[in-house]
């Protein structure tokens, strides 16, 4: 790395300082190899949350074709990614989504380091069907599919969770 930004890089120059700041910014280096001339480079930054998320979403992107070809397109993937109310509400949000004809779910709480909203998911897996009513003359079927408490699902699962599992990730397996 001979330059950021037109800062020249010389012994002592706080290299983490020049690309340090706003993310989303575009920096000019200039790079030069072993054997290699001066080239121009020009980079976007981003952030460690950024790139993570990112890692996150291509990781479960894989595991759920992995999944859905295994199966032979029978199961779909669910990961929890903490017991937090922005994962519950990922989970409620995709239960459907990757629910959605299938004859079951493979929930994984693999490297799960536990949070506070296990019931709530267990809400969504486990509310009873208690009564159906319909109304006079109605052909769509009213009470309770209008009032529960979250999207339930009645569908198989299969849980997966790990050594590295603790906590509310732990009683949610215990549970199911």
């Amino acid at each position: 790395l001979l330059a950021v930004d037109g800062v020249r890089i010389e012994a002592g120059t706080d290299v983490e300082a020049l690309l340090s700041g706003e993310p989303e910014r575009e920096v000019v280096l200039v790079v030069a190899g072993a054997q290699a001339p001066e080239r121009t480079v020009r980079l976007r930054l981003t952030t460690y949350a950024a790139v993570r998320q990112g890692l996150y979403e291509e990781g479960l992107a894989q595991a759920r074709a992995r999944v859905g070809e295994r199966s032979q397109g029978a199961l779909g993937y669910l990961h929890v990614r903490s017991m937090t109310w922005s994962s519950f509400e990922r989970f409620e949000e995709d239960l459907y989504k990757v629910g959605h004809g299938r004859d079951g779910l493979v929930i994984d709480v693999r490297g799960h380091g536990g949070g506070f909203t296990c019931d709530h998911l267990l809400t969504c897996l486990t509310q009873p069907r208690h009564a159906l009513t319909l109304a006079r003359g109605g052909t769509e079927p009213g009470y309770p599919n209008d009032r529960m408490v979250y999207a339930p699902w009645h569908k198989p699962i299969v849980v997966l969770i790990d050594q590295d599992s603790f906590s509310n990730a732990e009683i949610f397996a215990h549970a199911i």
